[in-house]
């Protein structure tokens, strides 16, 4: 592979040379005449300083061979992305990134486009950025009509001026031909001419996330996702496609260059890469369904414009360019279309579809229904087939049928169908020859989607969809439309199958399914298989049945899903009785569940009783109760009894009363709770003397209490008796402090004599400080052998104990045989240990090879222990390396190394190119430097750590303003801690008008609003027509509302209607509304067996 920088093929030349010659003047008995005046040590020296020079020069090679490696990779990716092209990153309107190219609908009846010019071919730089070819920018494309500049075109314009120094993601959001990819043609090809286009084929995200891993400099260049949809990780992902990560954007829009991100989106795609799902376990969390799309689309830097069809103002600009453009005049004058819908050939679609055939619709109607119910990929001609005879009129005897109608919806050779054949290929994904399948034109899956929203889809069709999806993601949104039609006759199959192949998302949309169907029987059949799912909604169904004995014997037979849903069922039905029996019978879910309601409600009595029959964890609840409500007398009088719990925090409420008689009388009868606390008392109240009495009384709580503050005043001496005595009567606390205050004494044999006489009993927590007494005593073996017995039992930390022990003894090797030994056997400890023995004793370089070696097999848990030597070491130059290859812990000890050092300029670079840690520490060290303006600008240039560090900063210095400011720009870190800030300085009312704003600018809270005043003012037509609206833009949160109005308001069949339509939720409120009007029968029929249209 040809190399692009070929001055680093001469770097092993040169090292081989060097090492040649070194190696040469060591081996000759005598020197050279040219070097006869040299001494034989210089000479030695030389050929010394010769050989490290060609290691260095060697490593130095290594590097930049792998850099060169990275950088190739990128190269020849995108070459493969250009294919014959000459020029891989052209311009903008420069072949190939024409407007057709880029994805700009063509409009009807264009003349054909002239033949491109390519640029002269250069080296890299050209080749990646060619050279600025002068050109016209104020010419019409022939393909397209004359652009009529848009009511955001200001605005688009405007921010790609800024993004000509900083770069950014502007992503143009509206539906299917309303200019969106034209507007952000025209206006790049205004404001960043001289910018390089990388336009990637659909779902090639692999591309854009190769050269974001680029260690050159790019261009400045325009990242073009045209159908970002298709680039996101999500259902419109096809089969073969690779996402685009949230890191590769991040990378991008910190380059040091200015990287344009462009991108146009639906705004129902929108809606659904951007929805949550309430999580199966805890119906108060939603998380999004797509949480890798959510990372991209809620990046802060994104700047989202709306672009809808043409207003009135861009009509009336429109006309005026009619006279230069007849298909201007064409578009303007259609009655049915918008401008850009007629300019991209909207009538022509539609009046194609108007016109076509029964057998044409059939085919159509079936790819248009395919979409609705969740098939992305591409429609194959088999599925279209098989699915389109649900839709025809009267059965056909044979296919011959098929063929003519697919001819007809995909041709594109007449001229009026230049641009409007319904049925198109879409281009291949990565890696595919070819794509094997069509889809529908944009605008004709819109507006026919729209229009079939509610219509249901026939059984036939079904099994042509479920028999020819191959994709898994496919066939899993496949069965969930099935399941949300109440179609389970279709979900159940499709969930089968990807069960048989072990998917677990399957296994628990197919109990889930089972679990609407009230189908018990089955649901326990996969219980006692085994299936957790099925255990789970099993229980949960028996307690939405009421069949609460069944629930009782499947908590009894062991199942605790079903013991957790009966405690919890018996506890809100307030069954105490039963909660009781079944928590005796030491059922754990009832005594919790038990335990918080009498807790909860305060129910002293009843916690006694149960703590009187013995229930330990009732008397502990019953105690703390007692103590958080104050209530003494009660707690002294169970205490009284003997209850331990109750001494306990009868103690503890005495001490925080500071009540010392009482405690002191109840210590004296011996109560040991009271003692203990009473000496906590007494020394927070600094009372020595009472202390000391008490310790020469034999109180060892007193003694060890009292010698803890000798210890601190320099009392030793008196501070051991008092550990003696403690120790003597039990206190392990005690012996521990007198052995080791004997050791710092330098009175080991005291010391190893009182550990040795309680090693019996407590070997865990005595081994290794009395192994390192005697080592330290000189009896190394003896100490060795105490921890071998350990060893010997399979004690990993003894082995790292008895490593510690030799190498402090200058026992290394075996210390080192001993560590390697335990970091083959995977000892999680060893790997720390051997590092700092090899260290220790000089033998860094030992370390690093060990820890290179591991981190390049693939142990990922020493990449923190390289990167820390490194650092430690101060190897800034292999760290260096190391952390530009985007590896997290050297680029964190990088980091902290620089800030350490003050090197602001390598910290504000490595932060440019995206290093989160040089960022991270930057915005802290700028802070502590009081360079706060700097932070600012950093700021608002974009970066995000330095924003939430100012943010935090603004908020600790009370800078409300600043904070307003900066959450009127959009900075939602700001804007929340502003609510925090305003809510602490007790501007509470403002705080709330905060949030109401935030409210207030969500489309949808709006909508909803206005849809609850026209409902309350009797406009009921009007409120719902709203509401569908928005439940057909995809907002969910208005599917509730809007169910509800129907349901108050009779409305069945449109409520019926909504299920045929797959609308989240209107399944359970459609059958919820069966109920109320006395339909419970059908309802439960309909439940069981599903809802069927044929």
């Amino acid at each position: 592979m040809t190399r692009l920088r070929p001055r680093r093929a001469v770097a092993p030349g040169v090292a081989g040379v060097l090492l040649a010659a070194a190696v040469a003047l060591l081996q000759l008995d005598t020197l050279p005449p040219w070097l006869a005046w040299c001494p034989p040590w210089l000479a030695a020296s030389a050929a010394a300083g010769l050989g490290v020079c060609v290691v260095s020069v060697d490593r130095w090679r290594a590097r930049r061979h792998a850099e060169a490696d990275r950088e190739q990779a990128v190269i020849d990716r995108l070459r493969r992305h250009a294919g014959r092209q000459r020029i891989i990153l052209p311009r903008i309107g420069q072949a190939p990134a024409t407007a057709l190219a880029l994805r700009v609908h063509p409009a009807t009846d264009s003349p054909p486009s002239p033949v491109a010019t390519e640029a002269p071919p250069g080296w890299l730089s050209r080749l990646l950025a060619p050279r600025r070819v002068r050109r016209r920018t104020d010419l019409p494309d022939l393909d397209l009509p004359l652009f009529v500049d848009r009511t955001a075109g200001p605005q688009v314009r405007q921010w790609m001026r800024r993004a000509r120094t900083d770069g950014g993601f502007l992503l143009l959001v509206g539906d299917s031909c309303v200019g969106k990819t034209r507007l952000l043609y025209e206006a790049a090809r205004q404001e960043l001419p001289d910018f390089a286009v990388l336009a990637p084929d659909l779902g090639d995200g692999d591309l854009v996330n190769t050269i974001a891993q680029a260690t050159f400099e790019l261009p400045r260049l325009i990242i073009w996702l045209d159908e970002l949809q298709r680039f996101l990780p999500g259902p419109y992902l096809t089969d073969g496609s690779v996402a685009i990560t949230a890191a590769t954007i991040r990378r991008l829009l910190d380059s040091p260059t200015p990287v344009v991100v462009a991108g146009t989106l639906w705004p129902a795609y929108a809606a659904s890469l951007r929805a949550y799902d309430v999580d199966p376990d805890n119906p108060d969390i939603q998380r999004p369904r797509y949480p890798a799309a959510v990372d991209i689309l809620t990046d802060r830097r994104i700047q989202e414009i709306r672009i809808d069809s043409f207003t009135q103002e861009e009509v009336a600009a429109a006309a005026q360019l009619a006279t230069r453009d007849p298909r201007l005049a064409t578009a303007i004058a259609d009655p049915d279309h918008n401008v850009t819908e007629a300019l991209a050939g909207a009538r022509e679609l539609t009046d194609r579809y108007e016109r076509a055939t029964h057998t044409q619709r059939a085919v159509l109607h079936a790819a248009i229904d395919a979409r609705r119910v969740g098939i992305e990929s591409p429609l194959t001609e088999d599925l279209l087939r098989e699915a389109a005879r649900a839709y025809l009129r009267a059965p056909y005897p044979d296919d011959a049928w098929f063929s003519p109608a697919m001819n007809e919806l995909t041709t594109r050779h007449r001229p009026q169908d230049k641009t409007t054949a319904p049925l198109v290929r879409p281009s291949p994904s990565p890696g595919q020859r070819a794509m094997i399948g069509y889809t529908v034109t944009d605008y004709l899956l819109q507006h026919l989607s729209t229009r079939r929203r509610t219509e249901p889809i026939p059984t036939l069709a079904w099994q042509g969809f479920s028999a020819h999806a191959a994709v898994r993601d496919d066939l899993l949104r496949l069965a969930d439309h099935a399941e949300r039609r109440l179609r389970y006759d279709q979900a159940l199959p499709i969930y089968q199958r990807l069960c048989d192949a072990g998917d677990e998302v399957a296994a628990y949309g197919l109990v889930h399914v089972l679990a609407r169907q009230h189908n018990v029987r089955e649901l326990r059949d996969r219980a006692n298989s085994g299936d957790k799912h099925a255990a789970e909604e099993l229980a949960r169904l028996l307690v939405k049945l009421d069949r609460v004995d069944e629930l009782r014997d499947c908590a009894d037979s062991g199942d605790k899903h079903a013991a957790e849903e009966l405690a919890r069922l018996l506890r809100r039905q307030g069954h105490v009785g039963e909660l009781r029996a079944r928590a005796d019978a030491d059922d754990a879910a009832a005594a919790k569940e038990l335990l918080s309601l009498l807790q909860k409600e305060g129910r002293v009595g009843e916690l006694r009783e149960w703590a009187d029959a013995g229930n330990e964890a009732a008397a502990k609840e019953l105690a703390k109760l007692l103590r958080k409500k104050g209530q003494l007398d009660e707690l002294r009088e169970w205490a009284d009894t003997g209850n331990h719990a109750a001494a306990k925090e009868l103690a503890k409420l005495l001490r925080k009363k500071g009540q010392l008689d009482e405690l002191r009388q109840w210590a004296d009868t011996g109560n040991h709770t009271a003692a203990k606390e009473l000496a906590k008392l007494l020394g927070k109240k600094g009372r020595i003397n009472e202390l000391r009495d008490l310790a020469g009384r034999g109180d060892a709580f007193a003694a060890v209490t009292l010698a803890d503050i000798l210890v601190e005043q320099g009392h030793i001496d008196e501070a051991m008796d008092l550990f003696r005595s403690a120790a003597a009567a039990g206190s392990e606390y005690a012996a521990d402090t007198l052995a080791w205050l004997l050791s710092t004494q330098d009175r080991l044999d005291e010391a190893i004599s009182l550990l040795r006489g309680q090693f019996s009993t407590r070997q865990e927590d005595i081994r290794q400080p009395l192994a390192e007494l005697l080592a330290r005593q000189g009896h190394l073996d003896e100490a060795l052998g105490i921890l071998r017995d350990a060893v010997d039992a399979g004690n990993q930390l003894a082995v790292i104990e008895s490593a510690q022990l030799l190498a402090e003894y200058d026992r290394v090797d075996e210390a080192l045989g001993m560590l390697h030994e335990a970091v083959e056997a995977n000892n999680p400890y060893a790997v720390g240990q051997l590092v700092k023995v090899l260290v220790k004793h000089d033998r860094v370089d030992e370390a690093l090879d060990m820890l290179r070696t591991r981190s390049a097999a693939g142990d990922e848990h020493v990449a923190s222990d390289l990167a820390r030597l490194l650092a430690a070491q101060d190897r800034v130059g292999e760290l260096r390396d190391w952390a530009d290859t985007g590896d997290y812990h050297a680029q964190y000890e990088l980091a902290e190394l620089l800030a350490a050092r003050n090197r602001l300029d390598e910290l504000r670079t490595r932060a440019d190119t995206g290093d989160s840690s040089a960022a991270h520490a930057l915005a802290k060290l700028l802070i502590s430097q009081g360079r706060i303006d700097e932070l600012r600008l950093w700021a608002d240039a974009g970066n995000e750590y330095a924003a939430r560090k100012l943010v935090a900063l603004l908020f600790d210095q009370g800078r409300t303003e600043e904070l307003r400011s900066r959450a009127e720009a959009g900075d939602s870190w700001a804007n929340t801690h502003l609510q925090l800030l305003l809510a602490k300085h007790g501007r509470l009312l403002e705080a709330q008008l905060m949030v109401l704003q935030e409210r207030y600018a969500d489309e949808g809270f709006l909508a909803r609003e206005q849809a609850e005043s026209l409902a309350g003012a009797g406009y009921i037509d009007d409120a719902i027509n709203l509401l569908r609206n928005r439940v057909e833009a995809g907002d969910q949160g208005s599917n509730r509302p809007l169910f509800d109005l129907l349901r108050q308001h009779g409305r069945t069949d449109e409520l019926r209607a909504e299920v045929w339509a797959g609308t989240h939720g209107a399944a359970e409120a459609w059958l919820a509304m069966l109920i109320e009007h006395g339909q419970a029968d059908l309802a439960d029929q309909i439940r069981r067996h599903g809802l069927t249209p044929d």
